[in-house]
């Protein structure tokens, strides 16, 4: 990999139905990204059920990020 070339970014904000706050969360995402000027791919996941949650996070929710 060339030192010049920048590394993919790819966030990925997960939530669940109901959630009060992912979407505020999806703005800030958006925001940061633009203010910074940073090329990334943004996808929103839903969360449907604790097997589906228990794929993503081995514990709190920050350790994920």
């Amino acid at each position: 990999m060339s030192a010049n070339k920048p590394k993919e970014v790819t966030v990925e904000l997960l939530y669940f139905d109901g959630c009060p706050s992912y979407r505020q969360a999806w703005n800030d995402i958006l925001d940061v990204l633009v203010e910074e000027k940073i090329d990334a791919s943004v996808r929103l996941i839903s969360v449907e059920s604790m097997d589906h949650a228990q794929e993503w996070f081995e514990g709190a929710t920050w350790r994920y990020l």
